[in-house]
């Protein structure tokens, strides 16, 4: 990198957190490795921005896991749709 500030989308379900059914489990499992990574760019300067397929009305929900397993975060963007993201 050149110095300058970039973003990270991260997937939530199944990379932040290892299980993909996060609404049936009040306390997710974290992927420590994926939290290290979050981590160290974060102290880099860089921010993080999480992704989800969970709908508008777990917002409130997925923040309070997010806040809960001490995952940094600047924004959390709901009802992205699973599949590949392609940025341009």
């Amino acid at each position: 990198m050149d110095g300058s500030v970039s973003t990270y989308f991260v997937r939530l379900e199944g990379n932040i957190f290892k299980d993909r059914e996060l609404i049936t489990h009040k306390k997710p499992v974290v992927d420590k490795e994926v939290l290290a990574k979050v981590n160290k760019i974060v102290s880099s300067g860089h921010s993080i921005y999480i992704v989800t397929s969970r709908s508008e009305d777990d917002y409130t929900d997925t923040l309070l896991k997010l806040y809960s397993a001490a995952v940094p975060f600047d924004k959390v963007l709901v009802g992205v749709p699973h599949g590949e993201m392609v940025v341009l």
